[in-house]
């Protein structure tokens, strides 16, 4: 598969779960599978092969089945629950910092 942009390290979805690397700046590509529009800003969750991840946009929302590569910082919501002995049931999201590349999706209309 050619790289669409020589010099960027582009991490997968899964190894920024992984990691957990807070305040990182990671490169990441993928597929647009949700979307969530707020006042404000909006988020979409871009999935490659390795997992799904949302992305906290700014900007216009990306439409559905677009394939995405951005430059983004790691992110961590921690979420406690106290009915489940404190558990932290927290998530990793990545807040775009640039969107380097959209190419509409192959299954527009579908």
């Amino acid at each position: 598969m050619p790289q669409l942009n020589p010099g960027l390290n582009v991490a997968s979805i899964g190894e920024v779960q992984q990691k957990r690397q807070v305040d990182a700046e990671v490169y990441l590509r993928g597929k647009v599978e949700n979307r969530a529009p707020f006042v404000g800003n909006a988020a979409y969750q871009l999935q490659d092969n390795t997992g799904s991840i949302w992305i906290l946009t700014k900007q216009d929302l990306p439409q559905l089945g677009d394939e995405v590569l951005l430059k983004g910082a790691v992110r961590y919501k921690s979420i406690t629950l106290k009915d489940l002995a404190g558990k932290d049931l927290g998530e990793v999201y990545v807040e775009e910092i640039e969107q380097i590349k959209r190419t509409p999706g192959a299954d527009k209309g579908k």
